[in-house]
């Protein structure tokens, strides 16, 4: 699995994941779809589809505390069932600051990329940020 952890207003997101669609066969990509990020999903659908590029999505709304979630990667995470890499700078960084840090989205995103593998998928799971945070590129 990769990690690509960054900030983005919603087209440089929208950009960047037709991108990725377009050299990697995604069989099935989640998206959180939670609040705005639910019209954010529907613009990636259509523009992806304008530029014939599939990118098979799944709508993942969140109704449980995202929290718990996170929290329950501790066991898998300590024990090396789920190994990171030192490229991943922000998602250990996430890590190490849970859950007092600025920010866990990265860790939000591993929790559902975690359980879709559990689920049998193999798969990319992006999620675009906190809506409380205010947009900005990096």
């Amino acid at each position: 699995m990769d990690a690509d952890l960054a900030i983005r207003l919603p087209d440089h997101l929208i950009n960047t994941l037709i991108t990725y669609g377009g050299y990697r066969n995604y069989q099935r990509f989640y998206f959180e779809t939670n609040q705005f990020q639910e019209f954010v999903k529907d613009i990636l659908e259509q523009r992806s589809r304008e530029k014939g590029v599939s990118i098979p999505i799944e709508g993942i709304n969140h109704t449980g505390d995202k929290g718990a979630r996170i929290e329950a990667l501790q066991p898998m995470v300590k024990s090396g069932a789920i190994q990171f890499s030192k490229k991943h700078h922000m998602l250990l960084e996430q890590m190490k600051f849970f859950p007092k840090g600025a920010h866990d989205d990265g860790l939000d995103a591993l929790e559902m990329a975690v359980k879709a593998a559990k689920d049998g998928d193999g798969v990319l799971i992006w999620s675009p940020g906190d809506p409380d945070l205010p947009w900005k590129e990096r």
